[in-house]
C-alpha cells in the first residue's frame, strides 16, 4: 500500500494545494496507475476520505503538532492528514502499518529529519484515540458551520440530516449508455468480460447503468468504444426533460467537458446537429476527445464566450442547454473539495454570470423551441430566482413535465407542473441537481 499511501498525499496536494478539482485528480489517477482493484479502492478511499474529514483532521493535527497545519510542509501536511484519516476511520488498517508508512515517505521524498517528528505525532494521535479522547470530537462534522446553515435554511433540518448523511457515503460511478451505438446487454456483456458488475439506474433503468465506485473508467472497453459516458442520473434526467427529437438542432452553450452534448447527440441521430462550446481551447477539446471516442460526427465544438452575443445563432436552435457555472453545491458528496473553496460571495457571482449568460442565450432558442436551464447546486439564487428570472423578462413559459413517464418517480414533486425540479443528494438518490425547462412563445 505504500505506493498508494504516496498517491493520496501526492492527490491530497494537487486538490488543496494547487487548487485543482478532486474528482478529475483522483479519476487521473486511478487511470493512469497499473492497481489490483484492492489498490484503486484503497487509494480512492484514503483520498476521499481524507477530503471529507478535514474538519475533524486539522484541529487535531494543531493540538499535537508543534507546527500548525497551515505552516507544515505541503508534502507533509498531506502525509499527516491523509494518516490521521487511516487511524481514526480506517480500523482495518494497523496502527504500525500507518506511522512506518508515513516515516519511509517522508524520508522518501526528502524529509530525512521530518521523520522523528512524523513518527511523534501519529503516535500522539494514535495514543489519545485509544485514551478516549476524540470520542467527543465532531466526528460527524462534514461541512463548514455556514454550509450546513445554508442547506438548513434551503432545505429544512431533516432533509438537510439526509444530505450530510449522503456525504459521507462513497460514491458510485453513474454512466449513460449511447442507444445508437451499443445495446444495453452489449454493454453488460462488454462490462463482464472485464470484471464490472453494472447496475440498473434507480430512475432509468435503460440507459442509465451504476458501476462500482473506483472502476478504471479509462480501461473499461465499453468507454473506449464509446458506449457510456460518465453521467449522474440527475443530469441525465435534465437533458430528458428538454424533450430532445431525432433531427433537432441542438445547442450547448457550456458544454465541456461533454456528457450532455453526448446525450443531446444521441438522442438527434445522424440527421440533427449539437452545436457544443465553451470558453477555451483546454474545454472544447474534451468535447471533441469525447464526441471522436462516441463516433457522434453531428457533434460541432467551438471555443466562444456565452456572454457574447452572436446574431448569426439568433433563434436558430430547437433546444437550447444552458447547464452553466454553479457553486457545486449538489455534488459535494462527488467533489469533496468544493465544501473548502466555496464561499457565499463566490455563489453570488455566479448567480449574477448565471443571469448574464441567461441574457444572451434566450434569444438562440426558435419560436416554440425549449431552453434547459440547470445547475448542479442546491441554492435558490443560482436556481429558482435565475429561472424566475427568465420567466419575467422573456417570452418564456414554464412547461408542465408532471405527465411524463420519465418522471413518474417524482410524482409528488408539485414543482414539475411548473417544469422544474430540485433534486437532494440523499434525499433523491442522486446527485443535487436543479433543472426547468421552458418553451419560447414568440
Amino acid at each position: 500500500m505504500s505506493q498508494t499511501r504516496e498517491a493520496a498525499a501526492k492527490a491530497l496536494m494537487q486538490i488543496l494545494d494547487q487548487d485543482q478539482m478532486s474528482h478529475l485528480v483522483i479519476r487521473k489517477t486511478v487511470d493512469e496507475e497499473a492497481w489490483q482493484e484492492a489498490d484503486r479502492a484503497f487509494f480512492t478511499r484514503l483520498t476521499e476520505g481524507t477530503l471529507e474529514k478535514l474538519l475533524v483532521i486539522d484541529p487535531i493535527l494543531n493540538e499535537y503538532s508543534s507546527t500548525p497545519v497551515r505552516k507544515m510542509k505541503p508534502f507533509i501536511r498531506e502525509l499527516l492528514r491523509s494518516s490521521v484519516y487511516q487511524l481514526l476511520f480506517m480500523d482495518s488498517v494497523p496502527d504500525r502499518a500507518v506511522v512506518n508508512e508515513a516515516v519511509k515517505l517522508a524520508e522518501k521524498k526528502g524529509f530525512r529529519g521530518l521523520k522523528g517528528y512524523v513518527n511523534a505525532v501519529l503516535r500522539e494521535v494514535a495514543r489519545k484515540r485509544d485514551e478516549g479522547f476524540f470520542k467527543d470530537s465532531k466526528a460527524e462534522e462534514v461541512l463548514p458551520a455556514w454550509l450546513k446553515d445554508h442547506f438548513e435554511k434551503t432545505c429544512g433540518a431533516e432533509k438537510t440530516a439526509q444530505i450530510l448523511a449522503s456525504l459521507q457515503e462513497r460514491e458510485p460511478l453513474t454512466v449513460h449508455r449511447h442507444r445508437s451505438r451499443a445495446s444495453r446487454e452489449e454493454v453488460l456483456s462488454s462490462l463482464r468480460e472485464q470484471g464490472v458488475t453494472a447496475s440498473p439506474g434507480r430512475y432509468l433503468k435503460d440507459e442509465a447503468l451504476i458501476l462500482p465506485a473506483g472502476a478504471a473508467l479509462a480501461k473499461l472497453n465499453a468507454f473506449l468504444k464509446g458506449w457510456i459516458q460518465p453521467q449522474d442520473e440527475s443530469s441525465q434526467l435534465a437533458i430528458l426533460a428538454a424533450g430532445i427529437r431525432e433531427g433537432d438542432r441542438v445547442l450547448d452553450v457550456c458544454a465541456a467537458p461533454g456528457g450532455k452534448t453526448l446525450f443531446a447527440a444521441d438522442r438527434v441521430g445522424a440527421k440533427g446537429q449539437v452545436v457544443a462550446c465553451d470558453i477555451s481551447e483546454k474545454k472544447t477539446s474534451m468535447i471533441k476527445e469525447n464526441a471522436a471516442r462516441a463516433g457522434f460526427a453531428q457533434i460541432i465544438p467551438q471555443v466562444w464566450d456565452a456572454t457574447v452575443r452572436k446574431e448569426t445563432r439568433v433563434g436558430a436552435f430547437d433546444v437550447v442547454l444552458a447547464d452553466l457555472p454553479c457553486s457545486g453545491l449538489g455534488i459535494i458528496g462527488r467533489k469533496k473539495d468544493i465544501r473548502y473553496k466555496m464561499t457565499p460571495e463566490q455563489m453570488d457571482e455566479l448567480s449574477f454570470l448565471q443571469r448574464k449568460i441567461l441574457d444572451t442565450v434566450w434569444e438562440y432558442v426558435k419560436k416554440d423551441g425549449v431552453l434547459l436551464y440547470s445547475t448542479c447546486t442546491i441554492n435558490p439564487k443560482e436556481n429558482e430566482e435565475n429561472r424566475a428570472y427568465v420567466l419575467e423578462h422573456y417570452p418564456f413559459v414554464p412547461v408542465d413535465l408532471s405527465g411524463r413517464e420519465e418522471f413518474a418517480a417524482f410524482a409528488g414533486e408539485e414543482s414539475l407542473k411548473e417544469g422544474y425540479l430540485q433534486l437532494l443528494p440523499g434525499v433523491h438518490g442522486c446527485d443535487g441537481f436543479f433543472f426547468s425547462v421552458m418553451k419560447r412563445y414568440e
